[in-house]
């Protein structure tokens, strides 16, 4: 099977890493990589990706030949031939619209989730709340939190947001209209404006370029030159914020799917509690215990609604330092477990 000029390349760094006896993070680190060094030298080993020219002469420095010795022996392999600027072309900027697809799904998806939250579980809440007296709720007041929650972080967020919900209703008339008011949000995708990732670039910006380089044709030998540029750019940025991405990726469906429970399951327990209430103007105390009770489970798993919705995963793709990713990435998993033992074990 034929192999082009870059996973040619790659093996050749292979063996002579393996040959001098450096790890791939070492290689990545004494060639100026940061943040994934290991994953960056992985990557152009397996042929996924080429450094551009300034990391590719730092690496054969680290491995003490020269960048144009490792481009003739790459080109000496049978079958190497160099990727044409076209066939990386379409190799980059199919990879980073493959990217904004999933990112759109994903978006999408969790955006449709956090408004029929709101709509079927929380503004229903609130009506509700309002109907009963909720100014009468004396034993819910706003910054009232579970001592026992204090060591662990994501109980203490949950404890926040049930009080801060607590707050608000406790406003009585002014309830339904602060909560609708906190439904105005931008969409997920373009919360990610506001990401910049290592070069600067914003991912919606990133995924622009890359939809639309698929119709653009460099013929001179400047524009090539520029194009060339341009895609070491953009390579360079899905390498670098990769990880962000992927972790984003893979915790935007989780939040996606207990907002989605919260708007099924919490609205139909709303519609039979609201059946059972009636339409009497009621009180706190006509509630009776079991009535309190259950407000008060309500109101718990609003705070878990308003604690998932909130939670930073716009800025995954732009954390560049590993260890600061996998306490970010930690912190949100640790929220979204709790979010989700509160709600199925309340509904």
């Amino acid at each position: 099977m034929e192999t082009d000029k870059t996973a040619a390349l790659g093996e050749v760094v292979r063996e002579l890493r393996e040959s001098v006896g450096l790890t791939q993070e070492a290689l990545g680190i004494a060639a100026g990589y940061q943040a994934g060094a290991g994953v960056s030298i992985s990557r152009f080993e397996n042929g996924q990706v080429r450094p551009g020219p300034a990391k590719l002469q730092n690496i054969a420095r680290a491995l003490g030949t020269t960048r144009e010795a490792l481009e003739s022996k790459a080109s000496a392999r049978p079958g190497a031939r160099s990727e044409s600027l076209k066939e990386r072309d379409r190799r980059i900027t199919e990879q980073a619209v493959t990217h904004a697809k999933k990112l759109e799904t994903a978006s999408d998806a969790f955006d449709d989730a956090r408004a029929r939250a709101r709509g079927d579980f929380l503004e229903k809440f609130a009506a509700i709340a309002e109907g009963v007296g909720a100014r009468a709720f004396g034993d819910l007041k706003p910054g009232e939190a579970d001592r026992s929650a204090s060591d662990d972080p994501a109980a203490r967020r949950q404890q926040e947001a049930t009080s801060a919900i607590s707050g608000i209703l406790a406003d009585g008339a002014m309830s339904v209209l602060l909560l609708k008011s906190m439904r105005e949000v931008k969409p997920f995708v373009t919360s990610l404006a506001g990401s910049v990732g290592a070069l600067g670039l914003a991912i919606p910006a990133l995924f622009v370029i890359a939809r639309s380089a698929l119709s653009i044709v460099a013929t001179s030998r400047k524009q090539q030159e520029e194009r060339s540029r341009e895609l070491d750019r953009l390579e360079k940025a899905l390498l670098v914020e990769k990880p962000g991405f992927d972790a984003l990726m893979r915790l935007l469906p989780e939040a996606t799917e207990i907002l989605d429970y919260i708007a099924v399951h919490g609205g139909h327990a709303l519609d039979r509690w609201q059946r059972q209430l009636g339409t009497a103007t009621l009180t706190w105390d006509d509630l009776g215990p079991e009535g309190q009770a259950q407000y008060r489970k309500f109101l718990q798993i609003s705070g878990a609604e308003v604690v998932v919705q909130d939670l930073p995963l716009n800025l995954l793709p732009s954390i560049k330092d590993d260890d600061e990713l996998r306490k970010r990435t930690a912190e949100i998993e640790a929220s979204l477990a709790r979010s989700r033992e509160v709600v199925t074990s309340l509904i």
